[in-house]
């Protein structure tokens, strides 16, 4: 939650705390006794959350901030999130994960659906996460689409006035370089492919190595059912255990 609110605040934009909550039948087969139950519920569950919300923003000492607390009925928190997301123009999507358990890692949490299905930018952060200052972002790219996406990297990096640290892990080299960019706040660096590692254990590696307060990577949906059903997709595999806050965006955002 606070992490949301600094970006926001950094955005001077307005912080939607959206609760879903699955129905188990249609409204049409609703009586109007369940109905009566369901808008009681409603009301006490949106009277909580207000006050969560506005309890967060008084221990963080926020004496003022754009925000609506929206409570949701449906049958899908994934399409749900999203379909309201869109509807409502959203710049970006927040929310905590931890995919610690096995079967986590196996069959997905909401966070690696929500990262596989959205067109909109999602923010994983770590349910433990502490807020601090975002000062540090490591962007890794394939350098395929580089000029276009670092426009949307600097642009949340311009808002934080943050270090950007432009990664490339190379198969074709074993050179390691580092070439400082137009300012001092953005460096490039190539590294070779450790095969010993996986992607994101080296990712990982390199978070702490440059102590990077925010992770960038771009997810490519561009991919056959075999790879979809059988192979995990590197920003699937971090976003089910994010060490650091991350921000995925896919190549086909225009």
């Amino acid at each position: 939650m606070l992490f949301a609110m600094e970006i926001a605040r950094k955005f001077n934009g307005q912080l939607v705390v959206l609760y879903v909550t699955e129905i188990a039948k249609p409204q049409q087969w609703v009586s109007p006794e369940e109905e009566e139950h369901r808008k009681h519920r409603e009301l006490e569950i949106t009277r909580r959350l207000e006050y969560f919300v506005s309890g967060t923003f008084s221990g963080a000492e926020i004496l003022f901030f754009d925000y609506s607390c929206i409570l949701h009925y449906n049958f899908g928190f994934v399409h749900t999130v999203l379909d309201y997301a869109v509807k409502n123009d959203f710049s970006h999507i927040c929310l905590a994960t931890s995919g610690d358990r096995v079967v986590d890692r196996w069959m997905g949490t909401k966070a690696t659906a929500l990262v596989e299905e959205s067109s909109i930018p999602v923010f994983c952060v770590p349910d433990w996460y502490k807020p601090k200052s975002i000062d540090v972002i490591i962007y890794a790219t394939d350098m395929a689409y580089l000029e276009d996406e670092l426009l949307k990297v600097k642009s949340l990096s311009d808002k934080l006035s943050a270090k950007v640290y432009v990664v490339h892990l190379s198969g074709d080299s074993n050179e390691s370089k580092v070439a400082h960019g137009p300012n001092e706040l953005l460096y490039f660096i190539t590294l070779p492919r450790n095969k010993k590692m996986s992607f994101s254990d080296q990712l990982e590696e390199l978070v702490s190595r440059y102590k990077a307060s925010l992770l960038i990577i771009i997810s490519d949906k561009r991919k056959g059912f075999f790879e979809s059903v059988f192979m995990q997709s590197r920003a699937r595999k971090l976003s089910l255990n994010p060490q650091i806050p991350l921000l995925i965006y896919h190549r086909n955002i225009k």
